[in-house]
């Protein structure tokens, strides 16, 4: 397992063990996963995505086709 800083520089890593349960050693929620990648971010779902706009700060921008 590695941990990876914001810019995905490697920070430290950890060895599996691979007597885990499951058929690739380990499991992930996908509803918990999703709640920690969407944490923070204003996601609103049932539009459809027509491009994005960069900002300088490194941010950026969706725009949907109904103009939000």
């Amino acid at each position: 397992m590695l941990f990876l800083d914001e810019r995905l520089s490697p920070k430290f890593g950890k060895p599996l063990h691979h007597d885990l349960p499951g058929p690739g050693g380990f499991g992930v929620n996908r509803l918990t996963l999703r709640e920690i990648l969407l944490a923070g971010l204003d996601v609103r779902f049932g539009k459809n995505f027509t491009g994005y706009s960069p900002a300088p700060d490194g941010r950026v921008t969706a725009h949907a086709a109904d103009g939000t």
